[in-house]
C-alpha cells in the first residue's frame, strides 16, 4: 500500500492535484492507494480556515491520482459537518 500526504501549504482545490502528482513523481508511481489530508488547517493565522476544509477535502476525494482519501485529524461532529 502506498500512501501520500497533503502538506498544509497545499490546502486549496487547485493545489491538491499538484501535490498528489508531486508525490507520484517522487515515488515513481502511477497512483496512490491512499492520500491523507494530514491536518485541517492551511497554516494561516486567525480564527478562520482559508481555504475551507471542505474545499480541500472535496479536491482530495475528486483526485484521480488516488484510490482513496482520508484525514488524520479527529473526526468530531464539527469536522463531519464541514466536510459534507
Amino acid at each position: 500500500m502506498c500512501v501520500g500526504q497533503l502538506h498544509n501549504t497545499h490546502h486549496a482545490a487547485d493545489k491538491v492535484l499538484e501535490a498528489a502528482k508531486g508525490s507520484l513523481a517522487d515515488l515513481q508511481l502511477e497512483y496512490l492507494d491512499l492520500f491523507l489530508m494530514h491536518w485541517p488547517i492551511s497554516g494561516n493565522k486567525g480564527p478562520t480556515v482559508e481555504p475551507s476544509i471542505k474545499e480541500t477535502w472535496q479536491a482530495c476525494i475528486a483526485s484521480a491520482a488516488c484510490q482513496c482519501a482520508s484525514a488524520t485529524f479527529s473526526w468530531d461532529s464539527h469536522a463531519r459537518a464541514n466536510l459534507g
